[in-house]
């Protein structure tokens, strides 16, 4: 019995040491495989992570080149557009330079061809003659007649229109004190009556009803080129007016040295303006009693006549920046306007193009009327509808010529000086006409967005109007100066400063003598100090 339980312990130690050897085998088993499969995993996980380093930096490198290729797309833009600017001043130089070359073997054809065409415009005349129409002609074959079109070398070489009335002519003379109104007479009276006479002869055999020169002429220009004779543009009342729409009747005449024709279109043109919005862009940095003038006088003029008229301010800088939109906001709450805009430059470097630039491309109404303007202007409700008779999109712009007042303590010294709007009066004792200045002018906004986006605007004061003017000449479109007589710039201090180049010092003591009094009032003050303070007026 002991030797059997003894032997079947023996075994049980022996089964059982046997399964600790197996389990260990097992154990060391699976311990490999764990190893491996973690080895396995790690190596996975490196790949992956591998894997996606590598494609965020395809991405990194993907978006470079995107951001480099949009880069070098806009250089290629920028480009482009230099080349054809360049191309345009090229092909205007060019055409320049041909024009030259061929004026000194064309000058004895042309004179030729002026007596040839001037006898053919006698003969159809006066085959037209009973008709009482005369020779209907269109701007080419004037051009044909008379020489090519003029390239100016300066923009004083540009002829200016005189605007007239029934009654008056409104013009500048070559004489030391110019007569900036004239009552009609003379040989001009004579010039211009035969003109009235074929207008209303011509309209009233047009539209079966007569028409008076009084009562039915607008407004009336008149242009004289030595090289092909005299252009005339007016603008009579048309009846009967369609409800909500203003038209006048556009007749353009020209006088050659021969009796008058109709030019191009046959009839008389049907222009409307009467509801077409203005914006008008005041740039403005300090100057505030100026300011407020300008808003007493347009509120009297702008607002309550209903000359829809929207005011954009551009204020440089932050200094009197608060007291000019309060006083602007009292003058809109007491007219109960609301047509008004007021925009902020921190920048206080003041540029008035750049505010003119900022006013126009902040307007969201259209291509509506852009009117650049300064705060010494005065205008008149007569003015903003010449402002719309006299631009076109895409065709016409205008220049008006501002009649400067000369100082109030000089022209009113012995007797008692008007109020602000008593002092607004056209006399040659009161004032001249600003023949030199361009920053006024009429145009409209997509005009104005073609010719700004030719390369920045120059920062000389006062010289952007005339690089302006030149812009809008070689896009093609007619520039209009014109005297106009509803327009008038204050008379304010002008200080010349010493320190400044010789050139501009000199400029600017010319400037501020010729528009402070006139030469006879400057005369008789240096005569009284000469002489002594005798009773001469002056």
């Amino acid at each position: 019995m002991c030797k059997s339980s003894y032997s079947l312990i023996l075994k049980l130690i022996t089964a059982a040491a046997t399964i600790l050897v197996l389990f260990s085998i097992y154990l060391t088993i699976q311990q490999g495989n764990y190893i491996v499969v973690k080895q396995t995993t790690v190596q996975t996980f490196n790949c992956r992570q591998r894997e996606r380093n590598i494609q965020d930096k395809l991405k990194q490198q993907e978006r470079r080149h995107v951001d480099k290729l949009s880069v070098l797309q806009g250089d290629i833009q920028r480009l482009k557009q230099q080349l054809n600017i360049t191309t345009d001043l090229e092909r205007n130089l060019t055409d320049r330079l041909s024009n030259c070359q061929r004026s000194a073997a064309d000058k004895q054809a042309r004179n030729v061809e002026n007596g040839v065409a001037s006898r053919r415009v006698i003969e159809s005349l006066s085959r037209h003659s009973n008709e009482g129409r005369g020779s209907v002609v269109s701007e080419s074959e004037l051009l044909k007649k008379g020489q090519p079109r003029t390239h100016f070398r300066h923009e004083y070489e540009a002829i200016l229109w005189e605007s007239f009335t029934a009654r008056h002519v409104y013009h500048v003379e070559d004489q030391l004190s110019p007569l900036p109104v004239e009552t009609l007479g003379g040989r001009r009276g004579q010039e211009l009556s035969d003109v009235f006479d074929y207008a209303v002869k011509l309209l009233t055999n047009e539209t079966k009803r007569s028409f008076s020169v009084e009562s039915d002429l607008l407004e009336g220009y008149s242009q004289c080129d030595k090289t092909k004779g005299i252009f005339y543009d007016l603008y009579f009342r048309r009846f009967p007016e369609e409800k909500g729409v203003a038209f006048v009747r556009h007749l353009r005449l020209f006088r050659p040295f021969t009796p008058i024709q109709l030019v191009a279109m046959g009839q008389s043109r049907l222009v409307t303006h009467g509801n077409k919005m203005i914006n008008l862009i005041l740039p403005l940095h300090g100057r505030l009693p100026q300011f407020h003038s300008f808003l007493r006088i347009f509120s009297a003029y702008c607002i309550n006549d209903n000359a829809r008229v929207f005011l954009t301010v551009v204020y440089f800088g932050e200094k009197g920046r608060e007291e000019a939109k309060n006083g602007l906001e009292r003058m809109a709450k007491s007219a109960h306007y609301t047509n008004y805009k007021f925009l902020s430059i921190k920048d206080g470097n003041f540029s008035r193009m750049r505010g003119m630039i900022y006013g126009v491309e902040t307007w969201d109404g259209g291509n509506d009327i852009m009117l650049f303007f300064d705060v010494d202007i005065m205008i008149s409700v007569s003015f903003l509808e010449r402002c719309r008779m006299n631009t076109s999109p895409g065709g016409r712009v205008y220049f008006p010529i501002v009649f400067s007042l000369y100082d109030p303590k000089v022209v009113y010294a012995d007797k008692t000086r008007p109020s602000l709007l008593g002092q607004l009066l056209a006399k040659v004792h009161t004032g001249t006409w600003r023949v030199h200045g361009y920053g006024i002018a009429c145009q409209y906004r997509n005009d104005f967005l073609a010719v700004s986006k030719m390369e920045p605007f120059g920062e000389t004061w006062g010289k952007e109007g005339i690089e302006l003017f030149w812009r809008y000449r070689w896009m093609g479109l007619r520039t209009t100066r014109a005297f106009d007589r509803g327009i008038f710039h204050w008379y304010h201090e002008r200080y010349c400063d010493a320190g400044r180049p010789v050139v501009e010092y000199e400029e600017c003591l010319v400037t501020k003598a010729r528009y402070t009094m006139s030469h006879r009032q400057m005369g008789v003050l240096v005569a009284k100090t000469m002489v002594g303070n005798r009773n001469v007026t002056v």
